[in-house]
């Protein structure tokens, strides 16, 4: 929990920085500040053990948030977008089971997880507007850092022992996303964007030790958008 909220603080600090830096004339039409609200839902999701092997996957169930975006107009219809995001996604509980033999014996071991990861991100875009900036249908594609955050439980049990573990990590990957969005007035609109991190790996902690675990996080997500 710590850390989640050290992660929040870190993101609306941010957010007040883009909004605090933006020029303060309104009838600047070249910048544009603007607020997102966001839901997400996972799309290819799995974590790795120390040694590269599949642990679980899909163990992510949807996901909200939202953004603070800083526009600057380059040309009538192309704009440069800055972008502070937070995002949370909550754990679903995923089970395996695995058959072992020990000394010529089957032994059935049952492991199970809940993880949560909690997202924050400093993303640039490039916005191209068909009509033009401010109606009808626009495409976006950008570069990001993503800072992600991880909690949760694991357990595991065998015929003679019964454990459970609890889960903290934390790491940064770069990430791409692409989408596109509809004005529906100069203030108004909506937006779909897909958006995956190329390179995630966690030190997890499970009690005193701690282990890289590599995570694949990609995520589809609708926003409701709102420029001042």
């Amino acid at each position: 929990m710590n850390s989640t909220v050290k992660l929040l603080s870190v993101s609306l600090g941010l957010l007040a920085t883009l909004f605090l830096g933006a020029p303060a004339k309104a009838q600047d039409t070249d910048y544009r500040r603007g607020l997102q609200l966001h839901l997400a839902v996972p799309s290819g999701t799995a974590i790795y053990d120390a040694n590269g092997e599949k642990m679980f996957d899909d163990f992510l169930s949807g996901g909200f948030g939202a953004s603070a975006t800083f526009e600057r107009g380059l040309t009538s219809s192309g704009a440069v977008r800055a972008r502070v995001e937070y995002l949370a996604f909550g754990g679903k509980t995923q089970k395996k089971e695995e058959r072992r033999e020990i000394f010529d014996t089957p032994i059935y071991f049952s492991k199970s997880m809940d993880y949560s990861i909690y997202v924050a991100d400093l993303a640039a875009d490039y916005v191209y507007g068909f009509e033009s900036l401010d109606a009808g249908l626009y495409v976006f594609g950008g570069l990001g850092c993503y800072f992600a955050l991880g909690s949760g439980k694991f357990y595991g049990q065998d015929s003679d022992v019964d454990f459970r573990y609890s889960m903290e990590g934390g790491g940064a990957s770069p990430g791409l996303s692409i989408g596109a969005g509809w004005r529906f007035t100069e203030n108004k609109g909506c937006e779909l964007r897909y958006t995956t991190l190329t390179n995630l790996e966690q030190a997890i902690k499970y009690r005193s030790s701690s282990k890289n675990q590599k995570i694949d996080l990609n995520w589809l997500q609708v926003s409701y958008c709102y420029r001042f």
